[in-house]
């Protein structure tokens, strides 16, 4: 399972750098305003690729493996969101931040959306998976806490006394 977290940040930290890689580029589509949030695509770029880093670097730095799942899970579901919403907006796929980044690092506009909305699967269905095994593995840490704070409870009880308090 950490594996799957390890994999999480390493995507996030590459879509981070390819954004500002792509941020640092000169071409005509990144001074375009967004259609979301009027900002510039390349204001977009530099906002999103910083993001990225920073939401990769708390999924290594945190210690709380639910906070951890949470995370992937929840930017699953604000990809989806932003799809949703330019696809509202009537924008097609690929957008033009993705289309810059594809035009940037030498790859099909329509292969890195492909990767985008696969890698938006990953966090969805990987980020409700990991949530489930840690709420058990949580589960069943608590429960064996438990028994065996009862087993000693219930020695203690056994070598002091009997049934209703009587020896």
């Amino acid at each position: 399972m950490k594996n799957y977290i390890r994999i999480v940040a390493g995507v996030l930290a590459l879509e981070g750098l390819a954004m500002l890689f792509t941020a640092s580029g000169n071409e005509r589509l990144q001074q375009q305003r967004d259609v979301l949030s009027g900002l510039s695509h390349e204001t977009m770029l530099v906002a999103g690729g910083l993001l990225h880093l920073i939401l990769s670097g708390c999924l290594l730095v945190l210690e709380n493996s639910m906070s951890k799942g949470f995370l992937a899970f929840w930017m699953g579901l604000n990809y989806i969101v932003f799809h949703a919403a330019m696809s509202w907006a009537r924008v097609i796929a690929p957008f033009p931040t993705m289309r810059l980044i594809a035009w940037k690092i030498g790859i099909k506009p329509d292969i890195l959306n492909c990767c985008w909305n696969l890698f938006t699967g990953f966090l969805v269905i990987g980020g409700a998976l990991y949530l489930m095994l840690e709420w058990r593995i949580s589960e069943r840490l608590q429960n064996d806490a438990y028994l065996k704070d009862w087993s000693k409870k219930r020695e203690r009880n056994e070598g002091g006394s009997t049934v209703m308090g009587h020896h």
